[in-house]
C-alpha cells in the first residue's frame, strides 16, 4: 500500500443521511408515482474517483444506501464516529481487488478481490478505508434508527452474548463475517431493481420483499455467526447453483419437490434446504414461486392477458392466479393494469 502522502482523501459522512435533502425524483404523475419513481443518484466524477450513491427510503426510520466506488488513484474515505445520530448499519459489500480498513489506528482488516462480506455496526464505528487505484467497491447498507428497529425486533429475547446485542448495547462497535455467497440471488435482484431505468407499478412492493428479506436475514446471522460458513465448499455452491438454474429454467412446469432438487444438487434434503436459503436467500419453493410471479408480472406489463398467463404457469383457472398474485404481491392482477395504465398518461 503507498504512503498516505500519495493518496486523495475524503471523509466520508455518507452514512449520516446527511444528503437525503439533496435528492430530486424524476417527474411524474403525483397521485400514483412518487412510490415507483426513480429517484437519481448523486454522482461524483473527479480524477481521482468514481463515485455513485442512491438513497430509497423503506420506511419512515430505515434508508437503503446503495454505493458503487471505483478508485482511479489511490484513495483514502475517512469515516468519523457520528454521536450526534443514534443510527445502526447493516451492510453488504463485494471489492473488485484489494482493500485495507484500519480502525481508528486500533485493528487492520484487509480484503482480498471479490470477496464478499457481511457488517453490522452502530455509530461509534469509525475507519480509514485504503483503496488502491482499480479497485472497486459496492456496498448495499440499511441505515435504521434504534426506535426503527426495537419496533421490530424484540431485544428482550435475544441472547445477551450474541454479537448484535453487543453492537446494540454498544459493548461493540462493529462485527463483520466473510460471506462467500450468502444470499446472493437477493443481492443481484436489489441491485437490477436499484440500477433499472424504469420502474414498475409493482418496484415499492419488490424493494420491501427483497430489503425486508436481506435484513431479517443479515441480523439473524449476527445472532450466530457461525451459522455462516466463511467458505462453502464447492461443490455445495456448485450444487446450489444447479438447483437454481433448474427453478429458473422450469419454473412454468411446477415446483418438481425437495427430493428432486437436493437430487439435482447431489446433497441430502436438509442440507440443501439449509445451504439453497443461505446461499440464495430464498427457500426452494419461495424461490421458485418468485420465478413465477416475476414471469406473470413481465407478461402482464407486455399486456398479456391474465388468461394466458396463468395458463403459460400452469394454472388453468385464471382466479386461482390472481389469488396467488394478491397473496404475493398485496394487489390483483387488474389493480396492476390500473396503475399501468395512469402511469403511462
Amino acid at each position: 500500500m503507498p504512503p498516505e502522502t500519495q493518496m486523495s482523501r475524503y471523509d466520508w459522512n455518507v452514512g449520516n443521511l446527511q444528503h437525503l435533502s439533496e435528492q430530486r425524483t424524476a417527474p411524474a404523475p403525483a397521485d400514483f408515482s412518487a412510490s415507483h419513481a426513480r429517484l437519481q443518484p448523486r454522482i461524483s466524477d473527479t480524477p481521482e474517483r468514481y463515485e455513485r450513491i442512491q438513497y430509497e427510503s423503506l420506511e419512515p426510520g430505515c434508508t437503503l444506501v446503495n454505493v458503487y466506488i471505483k478508485a482511479k488513484t489511490n484513495t483514502i474515505y475517512h469515516l468519523e464516529p457520528n454521536t450526534s445520530n443514534d443510527f445502526l448499519y447493516l451492510s453488504y459489500t463485494q471489492y473488485e481487488r484489494g482493500i485495507v480498513l484500519r480502525h481508528r489506528g486500533v485493528s487492520t482488516e484487509q480484503y482480498i478481490s471479490g470477496q464478499k462480506v457481511c457488517s453490522f455496526y452502530n455509530n461509534l464505528y469509525g475507519d480509514e478505508s485504503h483503496l488502491s487505484a482499480g479497485t472497486v467497491a459496492r456496498t448495499r447498507f440499511f441505515a435504521f434508527t434504534r426506535e426503527w428497529l426495537q419496533e421490530h425486533l424484540d431485544t428482550s429475547q435475544l441472547p445477551a452474548d450474541s454479537p448484535l446485542m453487543r453492537i446494540l448495547q454498544k459493548q461493540t462497535e462493529k462485527v463483520t463475517i466473510n460471506t462467500g455467497p450468502f444470499q446472493s440471488k437477493l443481492l443481484e435482484e436489489l441491485d437490477t431493481l436499484m440500477d433499472a431505468g424504469f420502474r414498475s407499478p409493482l418496484f415499492l412492493l419488490e424493494f420491501k420483499k427483497i430489503s425486508y428479506s436481506l435484513i431479517s436475514n443479515g441480523l439473524n446471522v449476527f445472532l450466530a455467526p457461525e451459522s455462516v460458513p466463511a467458505n462453502y465448499p464447492t461443490h455445495h455452491q456448485n450444487g446450489i447453483n444447479r438447483i437454481a438454474d433448474y427453478l429458473d429454467e422450469h419454473f412454468q412446469k411446477g415446483f418438481p419437490g425437495l427430493s428432486a432438487l437436493a437430487d439435482i444438487g447431489n446433497m441430502s434434503i436438509t442440507t440443501m434446504r439449509r445451504q439453497f436459503e443461505q446461499q440464495i436467500g430464498y427457500t426452494p419453493f419461495s424461490y421458485f414461486q418468485h420465478r413465477q410471479m416475476n414471469f406473470a408480472t413481465e407478461q402482464l406489463q407486455r399486456k398479456i392477458p391474465v388468461k394466458e398467463v396463468a395458463h403459460s404457469l400452469g394454472i388453468r383457472n385464471p382466479a386461482n392466479f390472481t389469488r396467488l398474485f394478491r397473496k404475493y404481491y398485496g394487489i390483483t392482477p387488474a389493480d396492476m393494469r390500473k396503475k399501468m395504465i395512469m402511469n403511462d398518461k
